[in-house]
């Protein structure tokens, strides 16, 4: 029995995958026959590759896909959802597929790779109260592609694993495998033909730092993404590419109070009341954000100079 999408993702093999099903070497001989020539892959070696091609993970949901654990009930829920609040108020942007936290925009300035792990650990946005970014991975960074299936500009919001994976597969050939594809340029569904969501913002021609190195010995390579072309590749890390941070907020819980809703530093009823559960009253920070939340906040008119 042919197997043509198996054989699509494995661009480098010319051959086409069957699966015998009668008694020629066992039952449920996995193998390659070229179709002009019977031969036949160890059983081993095509497990392997089969495993990683089937490791494209594609999904044609949209953004609102709530494919995350938080909504499950208990006090995880609670968590989650504070964090996911704390970034929306902070104008950045929640993933609900992976559950993480993205910078919007992104730096608007390009980074050397060997800096772009600080410059993410010392950010602190004026807008938001999260302080716990640091550089995605490649894998968190390569969750962002949206609408490129292998080479393929699908027109909606797909996903599709690549397989260099950190730190499953790390070796410069890793991204050979399927998912790693580039799409045609600027086809994506984001604003300019992104290949990312509509919601985020920023250019995507600049190439994007991940914290992925190549393995050793080449491992003065790093990963990056191009949301251009939607293709997972490797670079020097002295290059200067952009970056966008993130977090998933496992540094929010620092502080308990309103229910870890403190911790994660976003305005709410109970953040924002008037006995200052926080302890944000005149802490050099304007917590003008409460107005409006509550109608009466704790005193800031110190940190704010009067509002």
């Amino acid at each position: 029995m042919w197997s043509l999408s198996v054989a699509a993702l494995l661009r480098t093999l010319r051959e086409s995958w069957t699966i015998d099903f009668v008694d020629q070497g066992g039952p449920g001989m996995i193998a390659t026959k070229p179709r002009d020539r019977v031969g036949r892959m160890s059983l081993a070696y095509a497990v392997c590759l089969c495993l990683a091609a089937l490791s494209c993970s594609c999904d044609g949901g949209g953004s609102g896909a709530d494919t995350d654990a938080s909504t499950d009930a208990g006090s995880g829920a609670d968590t989650d959802t504070a964090f996911r609040q704390a970034c929306v108020q902070g104008g950045n942007w929640y993933d609900e597929r992976s559950g993480l936290c993205w910078q919007n925009p992104p730096t608007g300035y390009n980074i050397e790779g060997r800096d772009a792990i600080s410059y993410c650990e010392e950010l602190e946005l004026e807008t938001s109260r999260i302080s716990d970014w640091r550089l995605p991975n490649i894998d968190e960074l390569a969750s962002l592609r949206r609408g490129c299936v292998d080479g393929v500009a699908t027109g909606d919001l797909s996903i599709c694993e690549c397989s260099v994976d950190d730190p499953g597969c790390l070796e410069r050939s890793c991204d050979e495998g399927p998912g790693c594809r580039p799409c045609p340029y600027l086809e994506g569904p984001g604003a300019g033909g992104c290949y990312w969501d509509p919601a985020l913002d920023g250019s995507c021609k600049d190439w994007f730092w991940s914290a992925s190195s190549v393995a050793e010995p080449h491992n003065v390579y790093k990963w990056y993404v191009s949301f251009a072309t939607g293709v997972v590749n490797e670079n020097y890390g002295s290059r200067e590419f952009s970056v966008r941070c993130v977090t998933d907020g496992s540094d929010g819980d620092a502080e308990t109070g309103c229910a870890g809703e403190c911790g994660l530093e976003i305005y709410t009823d109970c953040t924002c009341g008037v006995e200052d559960p926080c302890g944000w009253k005149n802490n050099d920070r304007c917590d003008e954000n409460c107005l409006g939340i509550v109608d009466e906040m704790f005193d800031d008119s110190e940190d704010c100079d009067g509002y």
